[in-house]
């Protein structure tokens, strides 16, 4: 992908997330940090190769879905399509924009507890590659955490994760001056994110031609960009690679650390934060009937692992997505959402609405062929109804929310019985929207 319009394109998309060094390689020679940080405690944790392969993928793919338009034109289609639908979720996952410790512990709780509700839709519907899509999914948050946040920035916290830090009343006290890089000249928060630019003729990575990748901070020469990339704008506080954490250390005023120090700092936390989490899965996975399911998920063979992304029937990202911009989503992580799965392929579309206790309609959904997250419900909602509008075999309506416990419930499976104009209601009880 390095010669001609390619190259150009692929320069313009590549967006490293704890990334690659070098984002302008193929996909599938970049070695990603995301990847290897995920294979790697997989497999230390007794995951099967295959599975943690796959695993590492999912992990990885937010941010090719988020950034990569040449990686999409290359799958076709069936891959623009499952990008398209991923566009408004994907960027809730990379712990950006959050200028207050309030909108970090937010987003936590909507990344730990909508993986634990995903994995349980999941062994409803016996998918195994969506599973371990909503695992990679959350690890990828859990791990950009590290290089995005200020974390770091506090000597105190250096010696422990966030996870291991919210179990302990005491060292919690010290996690007030968090926030996370911005994006875009008015973002929220002290510090910038950090944007890559593009210097053409260097893209082209034509023989003879000298590449222009220069930053407006100093880098070792062993942390330079790589040739077609530069630090594009105010240098962020991003640590997603070596050559960018030189400046990010810099940005984020790290006087007593290099920026090679800083970013083995970031991804060793982000290392020990995913084995922590796997633990944690494995232990509440292990009796009742998520056991054999999460046996698989760990243990059973690997898939395509994009097919989680462009199935309309997968997409289990959703739940860990869900929830309005912050700061207006405060407290989403604790209200409860619908997700809709409608069978692929029906004619016409439904109409979902949601009611208050005396009958009247408090938010109308039509969800298009394909999975979706509705929400969050309004404070009165005491029933859901659907209107059918055209045939359709079946239609399933979970409600849930992800804390202060997680939670996932079945609360409408219509089948094609129903005719076109039948509605149907389930009581939907208060407390759930409380």
């Amino acid at each position: 992908m390095g010669i001609g319009i390619v190259g150009v394109l692929a320069g313009v998309t590549a967006s490293p997330q704890f990334g690659a060094e070098d984002p302008l390689q193929r996909v599938d020679r970049a070695i990603w940090y995301h990847r290897g940080i995920t294979q790697e405690e997989a497999l230390c944790l007794g995951w099967a190769p295959d599975a943690a392969g796959e695993l590492a993928w999912h992990a990885v793919g937010v941010d090719l879905y988020s950034y990569h338009l040449l990686w999409h034109l290359i799958g076709g289609p069936r891959r623009w399509r499952g990008a398209r639908w991923s566009r408004a979720a994907l960027p809730h996952l990379h712990f950006d924009n959050l200028p207050t410790s309030t909108d970090v512990e937010e987003v936590w709780s909507r990344v730990l507890g909508g993986t634990r509700v995903a994995l349980e839709w999941a062994r409803l519907h016996e998918d195994v590659p969506a599973a371990r899509q909503a695992v990679g999914a959350g690890l990828h948050a859990i791990q950009d955490f590290y290089s995005h946040s200020t974390w770091i920035n506090a000597p105190a916290r250096r010696e422990r994760t966030w996870i291991e830090t919210r179990g302990d009343t005491h060292a919690s006290h010290g996690l007030d001056d968090l926030s996370t890089g911005g994006y875009g000249a008015g973002h929220p928060g002290p510090f910038a994110h950090g944007r890559i630019g593009v210097s053409v003729p260097s893209l082209l990575r034509l023989p003879g031609l000298r590449g222009q990748a220069g930053t407006p901070l100093s880098c070792p020469d062993h942390a330079r960009p790589p040739r077609g990339l530069r630090h594009a704008g105010p240098a962020g506080i991003n640590l997603d690679s070596r050559w960018q954490a030189q400046a990010g250390a810099l940005a984020r005023r790290l006087a007593d650390l290099s920026g090679d120090e800083a970013f083995d700092l970031a991804l060793g936390l982000a290392a020990r934060d995913t084995r922590t989490w796997l633990a944690f899965l494995d232990d509440v996975s292990q009796t009742g009937p998520a056991a054999e399911f999460w046996r698989r998920v760990r243990t059973g063979p690997a898939a395509t692992w994009t097919d989680a992304y462009d199935r309309p029937t997968a997409l289990c990202y959703q739940f860990l997505a869900a929830g309005r911009d912050l700061p207006a989503g405060r407290g989403d992580a604790g209200r409860w959402f619908l997700r809709i799965d409608p069978t692929p392929g029906d004619r016409g579309r439904p109409v979902v609405e949601v009611t208050a206790a005396d009958g009247r309609v408090l938010a109308v959904a039509r969800p298009p062929r394909r999975a979706i997250t509705v929400g969050p419900l309004p404070p009165r909602a005491s029933g859901v109804r659907l209107r059918r509008n055209g045939a359709h075999r079946r239609i399933q309506i979970h409600a849930f929310r992800r804390a202060p416990v997680p939670e996932l419930r079945l609360i409408l499976d219509s089948v094609s019985a129903l005719s076109a104009d039948t509605g149907t209601s389930l009581e939907f009880s208060a407390e759930k929207t409380s």
